[in-house]
């Protein structure tokens, strides 16, 4: 396999870093919030809701601006914006509530729209045959450094209290200006990114611009896809398994099933990243859809089996996870043109939002029926998306059917 290139290595080490620094701050947000800061529990929680909906707007909206910036430039001012607000959160105190309340919406839109950006960035540096890889490798070393975040988080405030969250804070700034820097550097030392076809200037046109993906049948099946696969796949581990588990003799493992399901999905994309082939992407989709659809009939089984039953799921369902996560991204990709990637990621970014958001709504009208049997509607659902990816992705383009040479 021929060897990452600088600019590839360089995204991957920036991917971790700013995994590792969400990690550090992400657990003891909250409580840093009310201990510190003295905001009341329902105010901070709230202030932590706002940004998934007003994220859902911001990233369908800011496809155009990557495209016309270009996604390193764009990438770059959004980290800098991070590192300013991890910067406002770590001098914040009592007296300056709203501050506080501001830095984090601000925070947690950026930290949502440089991801955005980086999977455009990927359409630019990273040539088709190698997508799938690079996806694979990065959510593999995000998960590794963000576990290690969280564990260096959490023997700090053992030994420091909840005070020490604002250092912590700091950190994370001064990551989020490294990564700035170095999205700067890659950006005047790369090659730069393709006109956008809609280089017009109104605020109208911008507008309207950003439904352009939608005019391509192609798209606009992935994008739907990418939401169901979100919907049934991707987040009802965090809600669907819980509230099965719940008053049942598996409640005291559910979160040791996360700790194995955290273990299954870094090593799978970090031991999987060199073999992925782009001409089996569809191929991959389709078994990892099967894969969750099995997994959830074990953890079914574990009302009765016990909490192996429940481990193998969480294992077995998070390494079907970790295909998708690699795989999904580098398909869309596959259907842009360099100077579209923006809107297309933009674009797929809200769709997978979008399922994230109804996930717990999904579990609630299941549960209206009987709880117990959560587990196989879920495991029907991915059965059904995996049928729908065999058929949508059969039209997916050249570029993500076979390997570039």
């Amino acid at each position: 396999m021929t060897a990452p290139s600088r600019a590839e290595r360089a995204l991957l080490g920036g991917s971790a870093l700013s995994a590792f620094g969400t990690g550090l701050t992400f657990p003891y947000l909250l409580i840093y919030l009310v201990e510190l800061i003295e905001i009341p529990l329902h105010v901070a929680a709230v202030s932590l809701a706002v940004p998934a909906v007003a994220g859902l707007i911001g990233i369908a909206s800011i496809g155009p601006a990557i495209d016309r910036v270009g996604p390193l430039r764009f990438a770059a001012l959004v980290s800098s914006l991070s590192a300013l607000e991890c910067g406002v959160l770590a001098l914040s105190g009592p007296s300056s509530v709203w501050m506080a309340l501001i830095g984090v919406v601000a925070l947690e839109c950026g930290m949502s729209m440089t991801g955005t950006a980086l999977q455009a960035v990927v359409g630019l540096l990273v040539v088709p045959d190698r997508r799938s890889r690079f996806f694979s490798a990065q959510a593999g070393w995000s998960n590794a450094l963000f576990a290690l975040g969280t564990a260096v988080s959490s023997l700090a405030v053992a030994e420091h209290g909840v005070s020490i969250s604002a250092a912590m804070f700091g950190v994370n700034a001064i990551s989020y200006v490294a990564l700035g820097v170095m999205f700067a550097v890659l950006a005047r030392s790369g090659s730069r990114a393709a006109r956008p076809d809609d280089c017009r200037g109104s605020v109208r046109h911008y507008v309207a611009s950003i439904g352009i993906p939608l005019r391509d049948p192609l798209f606009l099946r992935l994008v739907v896809l990418t939401f169901f696969i979100s919907l049934v796949i991707m987040n009802q581990s965090e809600y669907a398994y819980p509230a099965f588990a719940a008053g049942s003799s598996l409640q005291p493992w559910v979160g040791f099933g996360f700790t194995i399901g955290s273990i299954a999905a870094a090593l799978t994309q970090i031991l999987a990243a060199p073999h992925l082939k782009a001409r089996l992407n569809r191929v991959y989709v389709t078994v990892a859809a099967m894969t969750v659809a099995v997994s959830w009939g074990l953890l079914w089984a574990g009302a009765w089996g016990g909490a192996g039953f429940l481990l193998s799921f969480a294992a077995l369902q998070s390494v079907g996870e970790a295909l998708i996560i690699a795989v999904v991204p580098a398909i869309v990709l596959a259907a842009a043109s360099e100077s579209q990637v923006g809107k297309y990621m933009a674009l797929n970014s809200f769709a997978f939002q979008s399922g994230r958001a109804a996930a717990p709504l999904l579990v609630g009208v299941i549960a209206i029926g009987a709880k117990e049997m959560i587990p196989l509607w879920v495991a029907l659902g991915s059965i059904l998306v995996g049928i729908a990816a065999m058929r949508v992705l059969r039209a997916a383009p050249r570029s993500a059917r076979g390997d570039q040479p």
